[in-house]
């Protein structure tokens, strides 16, 4: 019986990996993690469970938590030279997640790691825009100074609206200016006998 148990516990620690040279580091896995998604998303804590072995390359079971790499922001409505967007993800917040975890290499050679099917509890919604509290360009809602901001939108828009009807109007008078303009010309060249009113063309032809 106790012959049985060691063999049974000696299986378990050579399909464990038995703390070899070949798991992944924390470190590495946090990196490489980060790098396949490009940053969007963040390891913060890992557990692995090594389900196959082929040589040097190793499948896991893996589960933990993660976070986005930044806040994300979701369009809400598109003004004449502004964006007004709302923060829809908390970069902070964590994620639970499960995924397959295949590892090629071991400590003197380091590791390939490659996370796929990758579930997670929560699916952050929304884009990272760089530098959004800074760009002049994005209002965020209920941000900082959002009430102002919007205030001295319609504050402009009063104004260009304003400065729309006085160039209407001037366009207005132009024409208006014209049509009389028009009309002195046609009477300086007077009536011809068959009571048509004439243009210069044809009096300088009778001429």
């Amino acid at each position: 019986m106790k012959g049985k148990f060691l063999c049974g516990l000696l299986v378990s620690l050579l399909i464990s990996g038995c703390g070899d040279d070949n798991t992944p580091t924390e470190k590495v896995l946090k990196e490489q993690f980060s790098n396949q998604f490009h940053g969007r998303l963040i390891l913060d804590s890992i557990d692995i469970k090594e389900t196959s072995v082929d040589g040097n390359k190793r499948t896991y079971a893996a589960d933990g938590l993660l976070s986005t790499g930044y806040d994300l922001y979701t369009p809400v409505a598109s003004l004449t030279d502004y964006i007004v967007v709302q923060k829809s993800w908390d970069k902070g917040k964590d994620i639970k997640f499960s995924a397959t975890l295949n590892s090629l290499g071991n400590k003197d050679t380091g590791w390939k790691t490659i996370f796929s099917s990758l579930q997670m509890s929560e699916t952050p919604k929304g884009n990272p825009i760089p530098n959004v509290e800074a760009d002049g360009k994005y209002i965020i809602m209920d941000g900082a100074g959002f009430d102002d901001k919007i205030n001295a939108i319609k504050d402009e828009y009063a104004r260009k609206k304003s400065k729309l009807n006085e160039l209407n109007n001037d366009i207005a008078k132009v024409k208006t200016n014209i049509l009389v303009i028009n009309k002195e010309i046609d009477e300086y060249w007077g009536k011809g006998e068959d009571g048509k009113t004439q243009s210069r063309y044809f009096v300088q032809r009778d001429l």
